[in-house]
């Protein structure tokens, strides 16, 4: 491995990470580690883990627990260290916690003060999320820290649908081709926040942020100055780039962070998936549906946890 650069210390909390052994966990630990190099932050990979597993039977004595510990401790140790490698990642900033509870449970407790909590996706189809749920998908609804949900991507599953892309590489590529933080603002209080975290992890990541607002004509109409009135797709893409000018304006963005501004005539879900292809990270806010309301309606958030290239962070 190579050399450690020595940084100086992240004003950014720790990247609370859920590790399991699957993976998926392996996708979302080398991440928050690769986003460490870059901003300093500490990374702690937190196993919650229930007898369950192959490990004999239920212990009865605090010497039968401590060997289990003890064995489920040597697991997060090795599957930190496969994580690491071939990463520039200073270890020292690394911490480790095993905890006997339900992974859920353990990131949620442990990950409350932390800047993110970071979980691998699986792949589950629609039947079994009705009756099961996952584990990435209850954080996100559950959590009140951002939550990143990380997808280990093979190549070989991209479709030539999901290839047509109505945003191309050109327009989305940052400064320097380094891929940006692509955050969907809509005008409400979510989005407001997803920006604000955007902001923030664009200075410490050092990427550019692009602003991307998916307008249809019915979600203008609190734009138009002529309430019953139906507008071309020229004059709803005047007032999309109007609303969303509006918006970047209205936030605190450092003058050395370079900012983009997308006003796309599409369904939300549809501009930030193909965004996800060239984006580092796509950011959004959450709209808090109830978990009815999810299975039934869907959402924005939940279509893009399923079908996203790049990493997805839910900010509430």
């Amino acid at each position: 491995m190579t050399d450690v650069t020595t940084h100086t210390p992240s004003p950014l909390g720790e990247l609370a990470v859920g590790v399991d052994g699957t993976a998926e966990s392996f996708a979302a630990l080398e991440w928050a580690m690769k986003e460490s190099v870059v901003t300093g932050q500490k990374v702690h990979a937190i196993y919650g883990w229930t007898h369950s597993w192959n490990l004999g039977d239920e212990p009865a004595s605090s010497e039968d627990w401590q060997r289990v510990r003890t064995i489920i401790n040597a697991d997060l140790r090795q599957w930190a260290d496969q994580a690491s490698e071939g990463i520039n990642f200073d270890k020292s900033l690394l911490k480790l916690t095993s905890v006997h509870a339900a992974g859920t449970t353990a990131l949620l407790d442990i990950g409350e003060r932390a800047h993110q909590i970071v979980v691998g996706r699986r792949t589950m189809g629609t039947v079994a999320r009705w009756f099961l749920g996952s584990m990435s998908e209850n954080l996100v609804y559950q959590a009140s820290t951002p939550v990143t949900v990380v997808r280990a991507i093979n190549d070989s599953t991209i479709t030539r649908e999901q290839q047509q892309s109505s945003v191309s590489e050109e327009e989305l590529l940052g400064s320097e081709h380094r891929l940006p933080l692509v955050v969907a603002v809509d005008g409400s209080q979510p989005s407001v926040r997803a920006l604000d975290f955007a902001i923030e992890s664009a200075r410490a990541e050092h990427r550019d942020i692009h602003v991307l607002y998916a307008w249809q004509t019915k979600t203008l109409g609190r734009y138009m100055e002529h309430e019953h009135a139906v507008p071309s797709v020229e004059e709803g893409q005047s007032i999309a780039h109007r609303v969303l000018n509006t918006l970047v304006e209205q936030a605190d963005i450092p003058a050395d962070i370079r900012v983009v501004q997308h006003a796309i005539h599409s369904a939300p879900a549809k501009a930030l998936i193909d965004a996800s292809h060239y984006a580092h990270r796509i950011i959004m806010g959450s709209r808090g549906l109830g978990k009815f309301d999810q299975h039934i309606l869907g959402s924005v958030s939940r279509k893009l946890l399923d079908t996203s290239w790049a990493p997805v962070t839910i900010v509430h």
